[in-house]
């Protein structure tokens, strides 16, 4: 490695832009993402302090410089403020000579050499990375943007200063609030697209509206895509603003437009915000204290208004308020990550910026999409690996090409970045993506992205056992409570071959060791996801293992089906996992968690054999074999029926030492039904349930 010395005092601007090309000379020659490193000696604003170091990259977004002092063990960061001028106009010149370099070096991952996780002590070849699909038609990923804001004025609630001011502070403040957090749309995607992407809002109004907010709310409603509510008065409300801009002369022109083949999308404004705020009383709406007026991306049309052209510029599709949610379905094509209907929640095991609100964190797999984040693929190496805390921009994968639909992200979330994550925990958030899957529409197709909670429940997005840090949690394997398997394609219920151990506490970096593990491929299960019936009943998945047999009596679980009781949270309800509870495999494969009902009764599965059957044998098995599932097992009360309705009580845990409950029934007892049930209140917590008899 070569080392160049720069002073501020002594080399003239000829001798700089020598030494710059010099250096884009070599980065340019270097094949090796490690060897695009340079020495540097620069000096500080002030030009009292000189000091020589490695330069590691500058990140745009937050305008840091990330380099190693001399005998340094890890990176330091620094604001490009505290250098001269000229030692400024140096590290961009390496930055982007660093850039050039990545296009132009045959390495397999060009992403790598931008990125700032710390690695050390790794075995193992790079391995190609997940296929990014092409931008969507319409979309902008990079570039300016500039975009138009209108906010309505009713006659009877006028909007405040105030609520201008802060308006206004929503669209373009750059400044954090006080908690060190994001407050503007125009800072969440100039961080998140580390400077390549500018949102630059006009915020035009208060825009007098001729009637009174109640007049254009009892204009009624129609129902949504979502199955939600959607009040049609926003709609006269945006027309009538548009009409009352057009009258005065307004100039529409200057605004990004939409470019597409489509002429139903073609010129019209990338950018349009509608804020139409008003609130009515119990009297007026049946409800108290309530919005009028919903926020989300629509079209003129829906609301039963043609669409209006000016300026060349054709208004038909607008998002309501000042949402970074929906600037990301109207500039970047991401899609929600939540469900519909009766599904509608948080779907993604944790609240991001596409199933969440305001600023929650992004999901790495659209962000690495959009070209946003730069990620090494450690699928076939194994050793100590670190990552920054709080870079959304930077993550691991463990892709293997062999199974390309099915992968992970691996990235650290902290309560205290600049993103709100919503939950009441930090640490390493594992992501499982399948590409095939879409959260929208969950359960009826399987999830696209899910975060993965350390503790095997996915259903709370702000507990306290969601994220993996050192501790009860500190391993992802095959075999741990939350499993590493393939869970979805031609090799579901496969060992993915992931195996995570020693995670580190929270702090400025996080880490982990990664083994290079012996697939086990023993435990087969080719799997679709089958959701519930009509009336609740829970299928089972397929599984080829031989099936068990005690004293004479088989397996009788396998076709069998069950379900939850009314008043379990739709996330327990629609798990994947579910279709394994009777299925036949063993305990490692999967986990099942049930909370107590809503309105505070016991938790409750009842199970429906095909037929009516001789059993014999039931046999549950606890999800571990920790003390506090062992103590909930404890609990678990078994009981059989004919129909379903009259219950005759068959057996109790009363001790459950190996984490295996089995309770042997009189010969000749016959029944369809087998209700579980925790009568203590507590979780009934299962890993399998198998039911032998003939």
């Amino acid at each position: 490695m070569r080392c160049y010395s720069h002073s501020a005092f002594v080399m003239n601007r000829t001798e700089l832009l020598s030494l710059v090309a010099s250096v884009i000379a070599s980065l340019l020659i270097s094949t090796s993402t490690h060897a695009q490193t340079q020495h540097v000696k620069v000096t500080s604003a002030d030009g009292k302090k000189a000091i020589e170091f490695e330069f590691i990259r500058y990140i745009p977004a937050t305008q840091e410089v990330v380099y190693r002092r001399h005998g340094a063990p890890r990176p330091m960061t620094s604001k490009l403020s505290l250098f001269s001028e000229d030692s400024k106009a140096l590290i961009l010149e390496l930055q982007r000579a660093k850039e050039m370099a990545v296009v132009q070096a045959p390495i397999q991952d060009p992403t790598v050499a931008q990125r700032t996780p710390i690695a050390s002590n790794q075995t193992g070849s790079l391995s190609e990375l997940p296929a990014r699909n092409e931008p969507k038609e319409g979309s902008m990923h990079e570039g300016i943007i500039k975009g138009l804001a209108i906010i309505a004025d009713f006659p009877d609630q006028p909007i405040s200063e105030e609520r201008m001011a802060e308006l206004k502070r929503k669209y373009s403040a750059m400044e954090l609030t006080a908690d060190g957090k994001i407050q503007s749309i125009k800072k969440y995607y100039h961080v998140l697209s580390r400077g390549s992407l500018t949102i630059k809002t006009d915020v035009v109004g208060p825009i007098p509206l001729p009637h009174n907010a109640m007049h254009y709310y009892k204009l009624g409603a129609k129902t949504g895509a979502k199955g939600q509510q959607v009040s049609l008065g926003r709609y006269k409300a945006l027309e009538d603003c548009l009409n009352h801009l057009i009258a005065s002369g307004f100039d529409f022109s200057p605004y990004t437009k939409v470019q597409s083949s489509d002429p139903r999308r073609d010129n019209q404004l990338l950018f349009l915000s509608f804020v139409c705020q008003a609130r009515g009383q119990r009297s007026e709406t049946g409800r108290p204290d309530a919005l009028l007026f919903n926020a989300s991306t629509t079209s003129l049309r829906f609301g039963g208004i043609k669409p209006i052209e000016a300026d060349g510029v054709r208004f038909s599709t607008f998002f309501g308020g000042s949402s970074i949610h929906e600037v990301a379905h109207r500039v970047l094509e991401w899609p929600d990550l939540y469900g519909v209907g009766s599904q509608v929640g948080p779907q993604t095991g944790v609240s991001t910026i596409m199933s969440g609100v305001w600023n929650s964190t992004p999901d790495p797999y659209h962000m690495y999409q959009t070209g946003w984040l730069d990620a090494e693929n450690i699928y076939g190496k194994s050793g100590r690996f670190s990552i920054q805390c709080g870079d959304v921009n930077t993550a691991y994968a463990y892709y293997d090409p062999s199974n390309p639909d099915e992968y992970f992200f691996i990235q650290p979330m902290i309560k205290s970045g600049l993103f709100d994550n919503r939950t009441n925990d930090e640490g390493l958030a594992i992501w499982r993506i399948y590409t095939k899957g879409a959260n929208h529409v969950f359960p009826k197709e399987p999830l696209l992205v899910e975060m993965v909670h350390c503790d095997g429940v996915n259903a709370d997005v702000r507990g306290s056992n969601v994220f993996f840090k050192s501790g009860q949690y500190d391993a992802y394997t095959a075999d741990t409570v939350a499993s590493s398997r393939w869970m979805y394609g031609e090799k579901a219920g496969l060992d993915s071959g992931l195996e995570i151990s020693d995670i580190s506490k929270v702090g400025s970096t996080m880490s982990f060791t990664l083994h290079r593990s012996s697939l086990k491929t023993d435990r087969v299960v080719h799997f679709h996801y089958r959701p519930a019936d009509s009336e609740g009943w829970i299928p089972t998945a397929v599984c080829n293992l031989p099936v068990r047999t005690i004293g004479g009596f088989r397996e009788i679980n396998r076709d069998a089906v069950y379900k939850l009781p009314d008043g379990i949270e739709s996330t327990y309800r629609s798990s994947i996992l579910n279709n394994f509870l009777l299925s036949g495999h063993d305990n490692s494969l999967s986990s099942f968690s049930l909370p107590p009902k809503s309105d505070g009764e016991n938790p409750t599965i009842v199970i429906r054999l095909n037929e009516m059957r001789q059993v014999k044998h039931i046999e549950v098995v606890g999800k571990t074999r920790s003390n506090i599932d062992k103590r909930r097992m404890r609990n678990t009360i078994a009981s059989i029926s004919d129909d379903g309705t009259q219950w005759e009580t068959v057996g109790n845990v009363d001790a459950s030492e190996d984490g295996r409950w089995l309770v042997t029934l009189s010969d000749g007892v016959s029944a369809r039904f087998i209700k579980l049930e925790n009568e203590s209140g507590e979780k009934l917590t299962l890993g399998k349930v198998f039911i032998y008899g003939r």
